[in-house]
């Protein structure tokens, strides 16, 4: 009896991993299952069961058999309700007399068994979690098979004993039952929620704008997506392109990167470190900019594959590149004269302070040049202040054609303006303060209101040092605009240099 009992714990536990094959197929060709139809296949099929239980049943007498059909119906119940429970217990008991026929016990025993799958329907509903439902449903299940045994046989002492092996087997055989019951379902809800988010996975990296491709640690494509072919402009749609070598890939089709070589490298290097890899920039053939992320993928402390993104940032680029244009012009803008467009004064001030501090860093010269128009109030007056503006420009314009443009030429305020002049000596800054002096002149500018000559002329004034960190930088402006003083104490339109024991003479 034991072992025919165990047998039946046997069937019931293979018809549990059978009835999951056989779901899991049906998932996989994506049939549409509603809850009805659930309720009825679910409710059948363990009804069958315990048909098949009943085959292998344990006679007691002429009419009075047991087994172990009603984990079948508790089982469904479990995970079908109320309505699955009531269709496998009908079954069964239609079952139990087309097997066996139709007699008093037959019709005690089918009864009682409708009677579990209506408990068992309403143990279902009650809000209890699933191990409580079980073992209720178990357990109330073999108080209802005792009445129906004490029935038939009507021997109380027999029904014990016999009861004792069934409720031994019942409840030890039921635990395992529901212990592989519960390890089904749960495998099958883990299984569809693996497969949900590989689908949502696979849906968003198919439908991604970035080029997205995951590939196994051997560098084997896993998954990749239309928008990767298309940048690395692959010959082969996606689904082709699984299980290939994406080293192989980059070999051929190097030409569509610039500096080729440098981004295999790069992307060895980074395979190599398995470091996360966030926004690296690549500049493609065609002229568009990607950014590059790249993440190592572990599952635990395995190291399993990479996942590679590429986010197309070249109209981000150009609007920086037009952003940082336009910042430059602002920049030159704000360090402009807006009337003889050199340098203003604001930037002749960030000159020579930068030229001051790499002379002395150097031990090098530093020459400065101060030079006014001549007579220039007197100029405004006779022809008005627009002409005067104008003659500015004009002397401007004189500045930007014959001094290099490395060098800042400014205008240091009114009429005056100023040259700023590193690592040149004297006689090289007396060269080039001559040449601006003959350069306005050149310019033949009427001055009728000047005493000295018929054209707007200049006085230059130069001073040329070695600063040390013991001098002000002041000093050199001061000595410039003490030798403009000069030649303007000499008779105007001249170039006079400053002298002392700071100067280089």
């Amino acid at each position: 009896m034991f072992q025919q009992l165990l047998f039946n714990v046997t069937i019931i536990i293979s018809f549990l991993f059978v009835l999951n094959v056989v779901r899991e197929r049906v998932k996989e060709k994506n049939v549409k299952v509603n809850k009805w139809m659930r309720i009825f296949s679910l409710g059948a099929a363990f009804g069958m069961l315990g048909i098949i239980l009943m085959i292998y049943t344990i006679p007691v007498d002429e009419h009075t058999i047991i087994d172990l059909r009603h984990l079948a119906t508790v089982v469904v119940a479990v995970y079908a309700g109320f309505w699955a429970s009531i269709l496998s217990a009908v079954m069964i008991a239609v079952g139990r007399i087309a097997l066996f026929g139709i007699h008093p016990a037959a019709l005690v025993a089918s009864s009682f068994m409708v009677l579990i799958g209506i408990t068992c329907g309403l143990i279902s509903k009650r809000n209890v979690d699933i191990s409580t439902k079980f073992h209720t449903m178990n357990v109330m299940s073999l108080l209802l098979i005792f009445v129906a045994l004490l029935i038939n046989i009507g021997d109380l002492q027999k029904v014990l004993r016999i009861y004792s092996y069934h409720t031994i087997v019942s409840v030890s055989g039921g635990f395992l039952v529901f212990m592989v019951g519960k390890y089904l379902y749960q495998s099958t809800i883990t299984i569809q929620r693996h497969r949900s988010l590989s689908q949502m996975f696979s849906v968003l990296i198919r439908n991604a704008h970035t080029g997205t491709m995951i590939e196994t640690a051997d560098r084997q494509v896993a998954v990749i997506n239309q928008t990767f072919c298309d940048i690395f402009e692959l010959d082969a749609i996606p689904k082709q392109m699984i299980g290939k070598k994406s080293d192989q890939m980059y070999e051929e089709k190097q030409h569509v990167v610039k500096h080729s070589m440098r981004f295999i490298k790069r992307l060895d290097d980074i395979i190599a470190k398995k470091k996360v890899i966030e926004g690296e920039e690549f500049t493609f053939a065609n002229g568009r900019v990607y950014a590059l992320d790249y993440v190592p993928i572990y599952e635990g402390n395995e190291y399993i594959g990479h996942y590679w993104e590429y986010r197309n940032i070249t109209k981000r680029k150009e609007a920086e590149e037009k952003l940082l244009k336009l910042n430059q012009e602002l920049q030159q803008l704000s360090n402009r004269d807006g009337l003889t467009k050199l340098s203003n004064r604001r930037a002749l001030d960030k000159r020579i302070k930068m030229e001051w501090d790499y002379a002395i860093k150097q031990q090098h010269s530093l020459s400065f040049i101060l030079f006014d128009l001549d007579y220039f109030k007197a100029y405004n007056d006779t022809y008005g202040h627009l002409t005067g503006d104008d003659c500015l420009e004009k002397v401007g314009a004189a500045m930007q054609d014959v001094m290099d443009p490395s060098l800042c030429v400014a205008r240091y305020g009114g009429e005056e303006f100023a040259v700023v002049l590193p690592v040149m000596d004297e006689e090289e800054t007396m060269k080039i303060a001559e040449t601006i002096r003959m350069s306005i002149y050149n310019l033949s500018i009427p001055h009728e209101a000047s005493p000295i000559s018929d054209y707007v002329t200049v006085s230059v004034g130069v001073a040329t040092m070695m600063p040390t960190e013991q001098d002000s930088m002041t000093s050199l402006i001061e000595a410039a605009d003490q030798a403009l003083y000069d030649a303007k104490g000499a008779g105007r339109n001249t170039v006079r240099v400053a002298r002392g024991k700071w100067y280089v003479s």
